[in-house]
């Protein structure tokens, strides 16, 4: 047997567990989707919420090559004939990579580690990561 309220302004027939009425939602009709507006009743309208967040860029999977392209030809010079061990088995690396991920931890700390060591000038980095060629 369906139970059924009759105190104005809560639902016909939902009750809470103890025997309370659910109340009744604020109105809601196609005119509140449509416009945007919310009744009074509501805390929050449309329009606190702000314009919608552009999502991050995602970071560019490239060859090899078109990351040596990235690179001006003196720093490919200065990059291969290092005797830093560390920034020449990153070389290699990149060299026999299928792909490059601009993204990639081991890319990021790699560019800041040549970087630190002088190979490539401040600023370098941002812009290899950025996919963005030499003068772009």
């Amino acid at each position: 047997q369906a139970m059924s309220s009759t105190q104005p302004g809560t639902c016909v027939g939902l009750f809470l567990d103890d025997g309370t009425p659910v109340p009744a939602w604020p109105p809601y009709n196609a005119t509140t989707v449509a416009t945007g507006v919310a009744p009074p009743s509501w805390a929050a309208s449309v329009s606190d919420f702000g314009a919608p967040v552009a999502p991050a860029p995602v970071a560019a999977v490239i060859t090899p090559m078109q990351f040596v392209l990235l690179l001006t030809p003196a720093e490919v010079t200065t990059w291969k004939n290092t005797t830093d061990p560390i920034a020449e088995q990153f070389w290699v690396a990149l060299s026999v990579a299928q792909d490059v991920d601009l993204g990639s931890p081991i890319v990021t700390h790699g560019l800041a580690y040549v970087t630190a060591t002088g190979l490539l000038a401040a600023g370098r980095s941002a812009q290899i990561l950025s996919n963005t060629p030499p003068g772009g």
